[in-house]
């Protein structure tokens, strides 16, 4: 008989603790992945801007030599170098907007300004997409949260919903 209490009081005990540490797990995973999900897309937006300023000062300063050997050494540095793809296709279209710049005749005027425009429109309409993905996760994650609402570790743990961007 006191087995039997043993058995049922530690099944008991398991139960109740198994009931209030998952859902806080899950819920401090999803935090997590959230994170990092809005640190990636800070990083790829500094990316994208930092190449764009460079391709601005690159406009408004330095003679067509210096510019040209430059671009002469960005290319021997990236058939050296070992990038993702996204890098590889920022920096080659930065390449193409250099080899642009060189062909013209008036190197320091705003050239192809539209192209950076229509450029930063794409970066922005990307931006936007990934806010609606996002948003779209923790919405999903919303609402599981309203799911598990009568569990009492949402209230111990002080378990909140997600914001959005």
């Amino acid at each position: 008989m006191i087995l039997i209490w043993i058995f049922v009081l530690s099944s008991v005990t398991t139960s109740i603790f198994l009931w209030i540490s998952i859902p806080y797990l899950i819920m401090n995973y999803l935090r997590k992945k959230k994170e990092i999900f809005r640190e990636k897309i800070e990083e790829n937006i500094e990316k994208k801007m930092e190449v764009i300023r460079e391709f601005c000062d690159l406009v408004d300063e330095g003679p067509r030599e210096e510019m040209q050997n430059m671009l002469d050494d960005f290319k021997f540095a990236l058939s050296q170098a070992d990038r993702s793809d996204m890098e590889k296709k920022i920096v080659r279209r930065f390449f193409e907007i250099l080899d642009n710049l060189r062909n013209l005749d008036e190197w320091r005027s705003r050239v192809k300004l539209w192209e950076l425009e229509d450029e930063m429109k794409r970066l922005n309409d990307e931006m936007k997409e990934l806010r609606k993905f996002h948003n779209d996760v923790v919405e999903s994650h919303n609402r599981k949260c309203r799911k598990l609402i009568f569990l009492p570790a949402v209230k111990m743990f002080n378990i909140k919903p997600m914001d959005t961007l």
